[in-house]
């Protein structure tokens, strides 16, 4: 088990999936009741994920991200453990 500085351990945690696609690993993650979340920094897999979580997720723009043009996020430094 992972514990994190907070000191929550394994489903409370919240994860991070940079790079994630078409978002498989945030969906399996989901469903086995983790908090999870993706960051990807192209378009299309961002697109593709988003369309293969609108029948997985409500609100799939909340859980999958796109860096913007500055390689930024919009998820804050103390969002995930």
């Amino acid at each position: 088990n992972y514990t994190g500085a907070s000191g929550k351990l394994g489903k409370d945690i919240k994860i991070l999936d940079y790079g994630h696609g078409r978002g498989r690993t945030v969906a399996s993650l989901h469903r086995m009741g983790y908090s999870a979340y993706g960051l990807e920094s192209y378009m299309i897999p961002n697109y593709n994920g988003l369309s293969y979580f609108e029948n997985i997720l409500d609100n799939p723009q909340h859980y999958l991200r796109l860096l913007d043009d500055n390689g930024v996020s919009d998820f804050t430094d103390s969002n995930f453990d």
